[in-house]
């Protein structure tokens, strides 16, 4: 999934837990895995690389830092400010409301944040974090493109209908 998409459906589901923004951020954190779970396509990001003899080894998995790491970087960075543009936008209604939709942004994207730690760090408790997201991953690829996409469209208006109902019910 795009990082928007996390962001988007992170701060709905923190909206749920509105005086726990502790267990919205969890609820958010753990929505990432969820979504990474249905079927889904994103974007190639070119400085991640691995070794050409064991391509699904993440041991052997490696970010490296130059020109394609910037135009990932630009690529990652744009995403993630979409994202949470639009969630603090939709659940600007009240102050406690942004605050939880910042909060559930944050939790919805951070595994992400996190896989650049892991390339860098690869000591636990991120190897074991990076493995089960690996592991979680449901990726189309293959040329199913839009599919890929049209499934997290459809994901974030489901998840932005419930979390933007409940937000105006209180």
């Amino acid at each position: 999934m795009i990082l928007a998409t996390h962001a988007l459906v992170g701060a709905a589901v923190a909206q749920i837990f509105p005086k726990y923004p502790l267990l919205g951020f969890v609820a958010a954190f753990l929505s990432h895995f969820i979504l990474d779970a249905i079927p889904h396509d994103d974007y190639e990001r070119e400085s991640f690389i691995s070794d050409k003899n064991s391509p699904n080894d993440i041991s052997k998995m490696d970010m490296v830092l130059g020109k394609k790491f910037i135009r990932d970087l630009i690529k990652i960075s744009f995403d993630c400010i979409f994202g949470f543009a639009v969630a603090l936008t939709f659940f600007s209604n009240s102050g406690l409301a942004l605050q939880i939709a910042f909060i559930g942004a944050v939790g919805g994207v951070l595994p992400d944040a996190l896989q650049f730690v892991y390339f860098k760090i690869k000591k636990e408790p991120l190897i074991t974090l990076q493995k089960f997201h690996k592991a979680i991953q449901h990726k189309l690829g293959n040329g199913i493109y839009r599919v890929g996409i049209l499934s997290q469209i459809v994901i974030v208006v489901i998840v932005f209908i419930l979390g933007i109902g409940r937000n105006f019910l209180r």
